[in-house]
């Protein structure tokens, strides 16, 4: 599977003061590399937000992670780092 950053994401982890949300989110990325989809939902808490399945969120403690899944390239697009309270203003 193919990783892809958005600008706006690498602007919300600078932003972030929490080690090991940084960490957390640098294990994600590394272990979707060498996934698909379906195992990123087994061993994560990665679950799609819409119907459709394009778009996820992953939880990490008190942040999560929005991504958009692109099915035809098979990229995961990493777009939003923001705490639980504001992701959902922002994302999708």
């Amino acid at each position: 599977m193919r990783i892809e950053a958005r600008p706006r994401l690498l602007k919300d982890i600078d932003a972030l003061r929490q080690a090991s949300v940084k960490k957390y989110v640098s294990d994600f990325i590394d272990d979707a590399c060498y996934s698909n989809i379906q195992e990123l939902i087994t061993h994560y808490d990665f679950r799609a937000l819409k119907d459709n399945g394009a778009f996820y969120r992953l939880r990490i403690d008190e942040y999560r992670l929005g991504c958009r899944y692109d099915r035809a390239t098979d990229t995961l697009i990493l777009m939003r780092l923001l705490h639980r309270g504001e992701i959902y203003k922002y994302f999708p």
